[in-house]
């Protein structure tokens, strides 16, 4: 059951081993603020570096190495241009993702999100990025400690600071402390799908029934943030699979409740065949399971 809810609830929030780290001054669509961005906004994909010269195969680098060497140019460039401006939020986060999706060294671009951050701290993504550089580098020690001396500061935005702790102390599976601030969080943004779904998986983690009315609520957010999105050129196909992730954490939800017709039809509602055969296994195996203490008999389908 927790790996399950760890596989979930992670995947929802973008924060797996392969965390799209996002650039906020590229992605933000115009006349919303990074805070506002919500689970569908488009992550910045690492540059390309540049093809190599027709040479003989003997002589021609490796791509990973011609890579490798495009990569320390610009993190070089970089951090000569900080140099000059050295509280400048754009080139500290330009510098992080070099070391975290360039360099697939989330520890080192760690002190330069946290620098990015104290910059701009109301930006959502710099949050987002910080957060995903503790989870990949599993320092989630050092992002609580510094989250709560970030929140002691008096942030302009700390529903996201609120929400990035409950991801943290989750992770460390410290769940009552993650619960409370993850209710903090909804209650300042109770419009929110990714809140809904972080405090959706903190109490279903927890055994809590009420899970299931927070991954409700989480859908119908996502839906209509889902529309939006579409609207400006996102991809259908990456919408539906935020709904049906969010459609995976509620049927487990009322699988955890012993709730089975009623997971058995929100499992028929989902679109992925393959996907829809792996929940009803995971139905049957449940309804086979040995009995909690107190709960009457049910027999398997």
């Amino acid at each position: 059951m927790k790996a399950f809810y760890w596989l979930l609830g992670l995947a929802v929030l973008g924060l797996v081993a392969f965390f799209i780290f996002r650039n906020p001054a590229e992605e933000t669509p115009a006349g919303e603020t990074a805070a506002q961005a919500p689970l569908g906004a488009e992550p910045v994909q690492p540059a390309t570096p540049p093809a190599a010269a027709a040479v003989p195969q003997e002589r021609q680098a490796s791509p990973a190495k011609a890579a490798a060497k495009t990569e320390a140019g610009n993190l070089a460039a970089l951090k000569a241009a900080l140099t000059k401006a050295p509280e400048n939020p754009e080139l500290l986060t330009k510098i992080g993702l070099a070391y975290a999706q360039g360099m697939n060294d989330p520890k080192a671009a760690m002190p330069y999100f946290e620098r990015a951050l104290k910059a701009e701290p109301g930006n959502g993504v710099m949050y987002h990025n910080l957060v995903g550089a503790y989870l990949a580098g599993e320092q989630t020690d050092r992002g609580v400690q510094f989250f709560n001396d970030f929140l002691a500061s008096n942030p302009p935005n700390p529903g996201i600071a609120h929400s990035s702790m409950a991801d943290l102390l989750a992770a460390s599976g410290r769940t009552k402390e993650a619960r409370g601030f993850a209710e903090r969080a909804v209650r300042e943004n109770p419009d929110s799908a990714a809140n809904r779904a972080l405090l959706a998986n903190i109490l279903l983690s927890a055994g809590d029934p009420g899970s299931e009315n927070e991954f409700r609520m989480a859908l119908d957010l996502i839906h209509g943030e889902s529309a939006a999105l579409i609207q400006q050129g996102m991809d259908p196909a990456k919408a539906q699979a935020q709904e049906q992730q969010l459609k995976r954490g509620l049927v487990e939800s009322l699988i955890q409740g012993r709730r089975w017709g009623q997971a058995k039809q929100e499992i028929e509602q989902v679109a992925d065949p393959a996907e829809r055969q792996q929940l009803l296994q995971h139905l049957q195996e449940s309804r086979r399971a040995p009995n909690a203490p107190g709960d009457t008999p049910v027999a398997p389908p």
